[in-house]
Formats: C-alpha cells, sequence, structure tokens
C-alpha cells in the first residue's frame, strides 16, 4: 500500500468572506476552492457528482462502494473569515447508505474538523456515526439518492476558538467495513454581522505604503464629527493594535504603525476602520 502526504500551500488570507453557501452547482468553485486528499491512494475519494444533489443536480460524492475498511478520505473547505460573526453555525446536507446487513458493521465515520492555521492543526465540531450518518438503510446496490427526503440535516455550533479572520473545515470520512456512497450537499455557514462591512465609501480610508517595509499610515476622513476606531488584525484574527478616538472634529485623520513597536512579521494583515458605527477592512502587506 501507498501512503501520500501533502504539503498545502495556500494564501494566507480568506478565500471567502462571512456567510457562505455551497450547493456544488458551480464546478469552478468546487475545483478553484474546494481540496480533496486521497490519504490511500485508490481512486476511491470525494469528488464533485451529477448524480444527484438536495439542492439542483450536483453533490459531493464519497465513493465508498466497495471500498475496502479503514480507508480515510478528506474533503477540505476553502478558508472562510467569521472574524465578524457572531455565533456562527455551519449546516451540510448528507445522503448516505451501507452494504452491512449486521448492526455491528456499521461503523462508518463522519468527522467534521476545523482549523485555524491553515491545517497546520484541527478540532473537531461535529461526529456522525452509526444510523445517524448511514440514515438511508441498507442497499446492496451502489447507492445514489431518489428524493429529497433522503438528505439528512446536520448542524455543527462553531466554537469561538475558530472564530477568526481564517477559518477551514474538513470533512474526514472513514470507511466501514461494507460501506456504500455517501453524498453532502448545501454546506452552508450563517452567523450575525457584529457589524455592517463596506459602508463605507472606500475613498474616505488609506493605508501608505501598503505593501509597508517599516511604517505605515492609517488614513481616514470623518464627514461629520464622531467617533473612530482602528483594529490591526493578524490572518489568524488575533488583534494586535487597537486605537479608539472619541468625538473627532470633521475632516481627516490618521494612525501611524510601526512594525518594530507592534512586532510584526512580514505577511498579510487586516486594518478594520469603524466610523460611526459603519466598518470597512483593509489589507495591509507588511515585506521587507
Amino acid at each position: 500500500m501507498t501512503k501520500n502526504f501533502f504539503i498545502d500551500v495556500s494564501d494566507a488570507y480568506a478565500e471567502v468572506p462571512y456567510t457562505y453557501s455551497e450547493s456544488f452547482e458551480n464546478s469552478t468553485n468546487f475545483f478553484n476552492y474546494w481540496r480533496t486528499y486521497d490519504l490511500d491512494n485508490n481512486a476511491k475519494t470525494w469528488w464533485l457528482s451529477p448524480a444527484a444533489g438536495y439542492t439542483g443536480s450536483y453533490s459531493v460524492k464519497m465513493n465508498a462502494y466497495s471500498n475496502y475498511a479503514y480507508d480515510v478520505d478528506q474533503l477540505i473547505s476553502p478558508s472562510y473569515n467569521l472574524s465578524y460573526l457572531t455565533s456562527p453555525v455551519l449546516t451540510f446536507r448528507c445522503a448516505a447508505a451501507t452494504k452491512a446487513t449486521l448492526a455491528a458493521d456499521l461503523n462508518d465515520v463522519l468527522k467534521v474538523w476545523a482549523s485555524k492555521d491553515c491545517g497546520a492543526t484541527w478540532g473537531t465540531v461535529k461526529t456522525l456515526t452509526g444510523t445517524t450518518l448511514i440514515n438511508n438503510g441498507y442497499h446492496p446496490e451502489e447507492y445514489v439518492p431518489s428524493s429529497s427526503t433522503q438528505w439528512d440535516l446536520h448542524t455543527a455550533n462553531i466554537s469561538s476558538l475558530y472564530i477568526t479572520a481564517n477559518t477551514r473545515f474538513k470533512f474526514e470520512y472513514t470507511s466501514g467495513l461494507a460501506g456504500n456512497s455517501i453524498y453532502l450537499d448545501d454546506i452552508n455557514i450563517t452567523g450575525v454581522l457584529g457589524v455592517e462591512e463596506n459602508t463605507i465609501d472606500e475613498s474616505n480610508v488609506s493605508i501608505y505604503p501598503n505593501p509597508a517595509n517599516q511604517t505605515a499610515t492609517l488614513s481616514y476622513h470623518l464627514d461629520k464629527k464622531g467617533d473612530a476606531k482602528i483594529e490591526v488584525l493578524d490572518v489568524l484574527g488575533k488583534k494586535i493594535m487597537e486605537v479608539n478616538s472619541k468625538d473627532q472634529a470633521e475632516g481627516d485623520h490618521s494612525v501611524h504603525i510601526s512594525k518594530q513597536d507592534l512586532n510584526m512579521v512580514n505577511g498579510i494583515y487586516f486594518v478594520k476602520f469603524t466610523i460611526g458605527g459603519n466598518t470597512i477592512t483593509k489589507k495591509l502587506i507588511i515585506s521587507e
């Protein structure tokens, strides 16, 4: 048996902002943003399927029919910026069947994991086993969902540990002794935005220079007297600076930041401007 190990190099910033809905009807999104890993290199893994879907005609299928037991395959999502969501929730539809005739052989497992560090470490957010996973019973032939009633809805509340500016999810299936095909669809992230984003005219805020070497100036304009807040966050959503200014006069204002003073390393950061209760976030690159 050949074991493959992967190094996945991806952007340091989120590929998808805030709330998200994926019904897999757009194949370009799947091939550009989703990653599949066939850890046992046996050509039976997650893939885009036109055979059935809860919404539309497509879903993602794990080809577990005639697979050997304890094969592990992974489907990894794009990265999401969840840092502005309150109480985010991950939901998805799943349809699955089995060739097992004995309860003891019903040992397939689907685990959903979350990562805040580009997949270096993962934490479990949902585990499905038994009839909670295998919701359509015994099928001796290769299973294909035939109606919307065969798709169960599953929900996972996302821990505050993973409410970051760069969060990924991993669907990991371990085949049982008599597995059959399993399908996923309508993978959604919902939550309440803490503030309304992008309601500030972009011409009213700027970062210069950008990319920056040692220092940068964060500038903003107030159309009238009011409050302003500037936050600088790293790619994991950790706040490294916050400046609150109360009752500022109408006009132009700026805040100067230093790479050395903030212990910043080369990479991507996010600058969040909050003016009069409205917010806009811009990307800052620190480089040599």
